[in-house]
C-alpha cells in the first residue's frame, strides 16, 4: 500500500525545506524563486510497530512497510495555468497524486524574499487555488466536446454530464471541488476519471516561526480560513534541522525545546514605556539609547538575574508614527535596533498610540489595519500569561479611527489620525473568558498603554468612562488589581475611591522628553521625574516596584532652593515671551516662592511621608501641584525660543508629587527625610543653601 502527496505552494514558502524534513533528504532549498527546477520525489516508509510482530507470526524474512511518496514541484505563481513561472510544467506530476499538500508561508523574515513582496497567507492561498482551479477548468473545457459527443452517442450517462457541469459551475465560482465535497455539496467520485486536481483532498500546512507556533489565536484564525480542510502548523526549518541529528539527539532537542523548567517563584520584570525611537539626527535618540539608556538597562538586568529570571514589558510607543515616514524607521526597525544592540532580556510588548500606521485611511476595520505592522512584528496586540504566581494581562487600549474631515489627509502625520482610548468589544469578551480561568486568589496585573485613571480628581483617561465600570465588573472576583501604564510621560500612583480594587502605576517615559534638550542628553519627563524605567521584584504573589533612572540609579527626588530658581528665572529673557503667551504657567520670580524649598519626589506612594527640617526644627510641608522648575526652564523655554507661538498642546503640566515648605532663613541647610507608611526611613539627604540653580543639571 502506498500514498502519493503532491506539495504545492508559491516560491520561497518552505516547500523544499518541509520536503527535506519529511523525507530526511537534502534537496536544494535556497532563498530565491524557482530554486526547485525539477520535481523532487521522496519515498518515506510509515513506522508501524505491528509489522515485526506480524512478521514473526507468519515467519517472513522481509518486511515491506506502507509508504508515502512526496512530490515537490516548482513554486506556482500567478498565471501558472497560462504558462507563467515553472510550476505549470510540473502540474502533471501531482495530477496523479492522492492528495495535495498546500504549503503557505506565515512567517516573517526580511532575508527571505517573497515573490509578491509581502507575507499574506490569505492572498497566497487564493493565488495557488486560483491557478489549480483554472487548470481544472481548462481540463473540463478540453473534455467537454468529446463528452457532448459521447452523450449524443449514449456512451456516457446524462448524470455524468450533469456532474461535470456541476463541477464546472463550482470551479467558476472560485471554489475547490474538495471544499464543496467536504461541505456535502458535491460528489467528487462522480468525476474521478477526469483527475481534477482540486477534487483531491487538500491539507494546508502553515509554515510559521516559533512565536507563531505558540500563538493559538493566530492558528485558530488561519485554520478557520481554510476550513473544513485540515490545517497543520509547523516550523519547517526547525524540523529540517532536526533531520541532521540522529534520532536520539533529535528527540532530546525536541524535549529540551518544549519542556525546559524554570523556577518562577522569584523573578524581576522591567517596565519600559515611550522609548520613541526615531533615528533622528536632531534628537540623536539612537545614540542616547546606545550610550546611556542601554547601560542602565543592562546593569539592572545583570543585577536582577542573580535572584531569578528577568523579563521586560514594553508598554507602548516603541517608535513614533510621525517619524516613520520622515526617517523610514517604523516599529519593526525599532525592534530590530534593540535586538542588534543587545537588549538583555526577553521583551513582551503592547502597542501604543504611536505604534500604528498613521497612513491607514478611515473606514471599516481601520483599527485592526492600522496595527498590522505591529502584529507582524510582535504578534497579538492583547494576550495573557502566567509567570509564577502572577497573572499578567497585556491589553491594547488604543482604538484608531482616523475620522475623515477638514485638514485630515491621513498621511502619517501626528494629528492627521485620531483615536479613542478604550477596549474593543472583542477584547472585553476575551478578557471575560481569560479571567474565568484564573483563581481569585492569584495576583493580577493589567498592563495598558494609556492609563485607566489619571489624577487625584478621579479623571479617567479612557474615552468612554463606562468602560471603567466594565473592567470593574470583570475583575469583581479579585480583591486587588495592579495596573501598569505609560503614555503620559510622567510618574504617578493613582487610586480611585469609586474603584478601590485598582492600584494604578503610571510610569515615566524611558526616553525622557524625547531624549534631548540643548543638544545634550537630559533625561527629564514633563513632571520633572528623571526618565528611566520601573523594576518590579516579584516574590510569590507579592510585587515591589522601584524606579531606576538612566543617570542616577534609584534616585527618587530632586530638591530646589527656590530663591536661586527665582533669581535665575527673573534674568532669563525668554520669560517675557512665556508670560505673554502663557500667563498661567509658573512664575518663579514671584514673592510667594521666596525662601521656599521644593521637593519633587517622583517615588511617592500613598502612605509615604515627606519631612523637612531646618537646623533640626521641623518645617510645615504641603503637597502642591506646580510645574517642575528644571523641566520648565531647561526644556520648555528653549522650545519656546525656537518657535514663539501659542500652541494648544503647551498646556501647563503640573507634578502631583511636588512637596513644598517655607524655610525660616535663606541660607540654613534643609534636611529631607522620607518614610513609608510603617515609619521605615526610605531616603535622607541634605539640601545645602543657598544652592545655585543650574539649568544644565543632570
Amino acid at each position: 500500500m502506498s500514498l502519493t502527496i503532491g506539495i504545492v505552494g508559491l516560491p520561497n514558502v518552505g516547500k523544499s525545506t518541509m520536503f527535506n524534513a519529511l523525507t530526511r533528504n537534502n534537496v536544494l532549498a535556497e532563498n530565491y524563486p524557482f530554486a526547485t527546477i525539477e520535481p523532487n520525489t521522496g519515498i518515506v516508509p510509515l513506522p508501524d510497530d505491528r509489522l515485526p510482530v506480524l512478521a514473526k507470526l507468519v515467519n517472513t524474512e522481509k518486511i515491506v512497510p506502507a509508504t508515502v511518496t512526496f512530490v515537490d514541484i516548482a513554486g506556482i505563481v500567478k498565471g501558472a495555468s497560462e504558462g507563467e513561472g515553472l510550476g505549470n510544467k510540473f502540474l502533471a506530476n501531482i495530477r496523479e497524486a492522492d492528495a495535495i499538500c498546500e504549503v503557505v508561508r506565515a512567517f516573517e523574515d526580511d532575508d527571505i524574499v517573497h515573490v509578491n513582496g509581502k507575507v499574506d497567507p490569505a492572498d497566497d492561498i487564493d493565488t495557488i487555488n486560483t491557478e489549480l482551479i483554472l487548470a481544472d477548468l481548462q481540463t473540463i473545457e478540453n473534455a467537454l466536446p468529446k463528452l457532448e459527443k459521447d452523450l449524443r452517442g449514449k456512451k456516457i450517462e446524462p448524470a455524468y454530464m450533469d456532474a461535470v457541469k456541476q463541477a464546472k459551475t463550482i470551479l467558476e465560482a472560485g471554489e475547490t471541488l474538495d471544499k464543496a465535497a467536504r461541505e456535502g455539496r458535491f460528489d467528487k467520485d462522480s468525476v474521478y476519471d477526469l483527475h481534477l486536481m482540486t477534487a483531491k483532498p487538500f491539507i494546508y500546512v502553515f509554515n510559521v516561526d516559533d512565536n507563531e507556533l505558540a500563538n493559538k489565536d493566530l492558528q485558530a484564525k488561519l485554520a478557520a480560513s481554510v476550513a473544513p480542510a485540515p490545517a497543520v502548523f509547523l516550523n519547517a526549518q526547525f524540523e529540517a534541522d532536526l533531520t541532521e541529528l540522529d534520532e536520539a539527539d533529535a528527540r532530546d532537542e525536541q524535549h529540551d525545546f518544549h519542556f525546559a523548567s524554570v523556577d518562577q517563584s522569584r523573578y524581576t520584570v522591567m517596565f519600559f514605556t515611550d522609548l520613541h525611537l526615531t533615528n533622528s539626527s536632531e534628537k540623536r535618540d539612537l545614540d542616547h539609547y546606545r550610550s546611556i539608556a542601554l547601560a542602565s538597562i543592562s546593569d539592572e538586568a545583570a543585577q536582577a538575574s542573580a535572584r531569578g529570571p528577568v523579563y521586560s514589558l514594553n508598554l507602548g510607543d516603541l517608535s513614533h508614527d510621525l517619524y516613520w515616514y520622515q526617517y523610514d524607521f517604523d516599529v519593526s526597525s525599532a525592534k530590530r535596533f534593540l535586538e542588534q544592540n543587545g537588549f538583555p532580556t526577553l521583551l513582551y510588548s503592547i502597542p501604543g498610540n504611536h505604534d500604528n500606521d498613521g497612513a491607514t485611511p478611515a473606514g471599516a476595520g481601520v483599527d485592526r489595519r492600522a496595527e498590522h505592522l505591529y502584529r507582524r512584528t510582535f504578534g497579538p496586540t492583547y494576550y495573557a500569561m502566567n509567570i509564577g504566581d502572577v497573572h499578567w494581562i497585556m491589553m491594547d487600549n488604543i482604538i484608531y479611527k482616523n475620522t475623515p474631515g477638514k485638514g485630515k489627509k491621513n498621511v502619517g502625520v501626528v494629528g492627521a489620525r485620531d483615536y479613542d482610548k478604550g477596549f474593543t468589544p472583542e477584547q472585553l469578551a476575551w478578557l471575560r473568558r481569560d479571567l474565568a480561568t484564573v483563581d481569585a486568589s492569584k495576583t493580577v496585573c493589567l498592563c495598558t498603554h494609556c492609563p485607566v485613571f489619571f489624577d487625584r480628581d478621579r479623571r479617567t483617561l479612557l474615552t468612554d468612562r463606562s468602560q471603567v465600570d466594565s473592567l470593574d465588573a470583570l475583575f469583581s472576583r479579585f480583591e486587588r488589581v495592579h495596573i501598569f501604564s505609560g503614555h503620559a510621560h510622567r510618574t504617578l500612583y493613582t487610586q480611585d475611591a469609586d474603584y478601590p480594587r485598582f492600584d494604578q502605576y503610571v510610569l515615566p517615559a524611558t526616553s525622557g522628553d524625547m531624549w534631548v534638550a540643548n543638544n545634550d542628553f537630559q533625561a527629564l519627563c514633563p513632571d520633572g521625574s528623571d526618565a528611566g524605567f520601573v523594576v518590579a521584584s516579584v516574590d510569590g504573589g507579592k510585587l515591589r516596584c522601584d524606579y531606576r533612572t538612566h543617570l542616577y540609579g534609584r534616585k527618587v527626588l530632586r530638591a530646589y532652593d527656590m530663591n536661586a530658581v527665582g533669581e535665575y528665572y527673573r534674568n532669563d529673557s525668554l520669560v517675557r515671551v512665556q508670560r505673554r503667551l502663557y500667563p498661567d504657567r509658573a512664575d518663579y520670580g514671584r514673592e510667594e516662592y521666596a525662601n521656599c524649598v521644593y521637593v519633587n519626589y517622583w517615588g511617592y506612594l500613598p502612605g509615604h511621608r515627606v519631612e523637612l527640617f531646618e537646623e533640626g526644627r521641623s518645617l510645615e510641608v504641603v503637597q502642591v501641584e506646580d510645574e517642575d522648575p528644571l523641566y520648565n526652564i531647561s526644556h520648555y523655554l528653549p522650545e519656546l525660543a525656537r518657535k514663539p507661538v501659542f500652541k494648544k498642546g503647551d498646556a501647563r503640566v503640573v507634578s502631583h508629587h511636588m512637596f513644598a515648605a517655607r524655610a525660616r532663613t535663606a541660607t540654613a541647610p534643609v534636611e529631607i527625610r522620607i518614610t513609608d507608611a510603617d515609619g521605615v526611613l526610605l531616603h535622607r539627604e541634605t539640601l545645602e543653601r543657598p544652592k545655585k540653580f543650574d539649568k544644565e543639571a543632570r
